[in-house]
């Protein structure tokens, strides 16, 4: 989400004397997202959210938070500011990455807000806690618990009936349907697929 970008190609046009950003309310909801050096990117974005997301085995960094286009003479920019990171079951190896999230200069991490995700290291369940590398605290976490897919290694990452991800999400107005057009229950799952 956002990321260096030309003056020239931002829609709408970058505006002087007012606060400009790489990315507005962008939302990543219910995707599986499989390997890659880091899944998700809040890159100089405002306001975005990645919701109900399954991702598995990223092999640098869980999610990042950067800003690559910053205030010059001519425009003003805001900092990647205002990021949710809610219900989304993450399954990694603890020993593939080097910190759960990579907080680069000139950011506002500490207006993120994280709530109601799993976090779960398959190679070291003791490893799982992402807490000291989070900007602010999470509320509702599930830390180092199995999320019980029905096949991991097969590529099947629709939840089991006994997993913890199942029914214990937060309620977002952005969150219809999942990856299967199935819509999400009240209280949701966390992940990509609502459990049928």
């Amino acid at each position: 989400m956002g990321g260096s970008t030309g003056f020239e190609f931002f829609r709408p046009p970058l505006q002087m004397g007012m606060p400009n950003a790489e990315a507005r309310t962008i939302r990543v909801i219910a995707n599986t997202i499989v390997g890659g050096e880091t899944p998700l990117a809040f890159v100089g974005c405002v306001d975005c959210a990645a919701l109900n997301n399954t991702i598995v085995r990223p092999h640098n960094w869980l999610f990042r938070i950067l800003q690559e286009t910053v205030t010059t003479a001519e425009y003003e920019f805001l900092p990647a500011s205002n990021g949710l990171f809610a219900n989304n079951v993450i399954v990694f190896d603890r020993g593939d990455i080097s910190t759960h999230v990579n907080i680069g200069g000139d950011t506002a991490p500490d207006t993120f807000t994280f709530t109601t995700n799993l976090w779960f290291a398959a190679d070291d369940a003791a490893q799982s806690d992402p807490s000291g590398d989070l900007p602010t605290p999470e509320t509702g976490a599930i830390v180092g618990v199995d999320p019980q897919l029905v096949d991991l290694a097969g590529g099947d990452y629709h939840l089991t009936p006994g997993s913890p991800a199942a029914a214990s999400g937060t309620a977002f107005a952005a969150l219809s349907a999942d990856l299967d057009f199935v819509c999400y229950h009240d209280p949701p799952s966390r992940g990509a697929f609502e459990l049928r």
